[in-house]
């Protein structure tokens, strides 16, 4: 996910990662990964009650759990009209710089 937001991000700079979830509340280590990784216009939300508001106003939701069939937050950014991603793909990337 980081990669492909990279890759977007070299194409068009207004854009934004937020990570949102309680596996980010580690920010000591996801940190460093991220600046390893060079991510910028990354921010580390943690958990949060409110994700209906985030996701009313974002492009793509990208779920990043392998662990999950048909999560509701699939569903909840379905409803919004959120583009949805499991991972990279050179067509995301494409799709979002069309939207954006």
């Amino acid at each position: 996910m980081i990669d492909a937001f990279r890759c977007l991000y070299e194409k068009k700079e207004n854009v934004l990662l937020l990570l949102i979830g309680e596996e980010y509340s580690n920010e000591k280590a996801i940190t460093k990964e991220l600046n390893e990784r060079k991510a910028p216009n990354t921010y580390l939300l943690g958990a949060k009650s409110n994700i209906g508001d985030y996701l009313l106003n974002v492009d793509c939701f990208c779920l990043s759990s392998t662990h999950e069939g048909l999560p509701i937050t699939i569903l909840e950014s379905l409803s919004v009209g959120c583009i949805i991603s499991n991972g990279y793909s050179k067509y995301l990337v494409s799709l979002l710089l069309t939207k954006l």
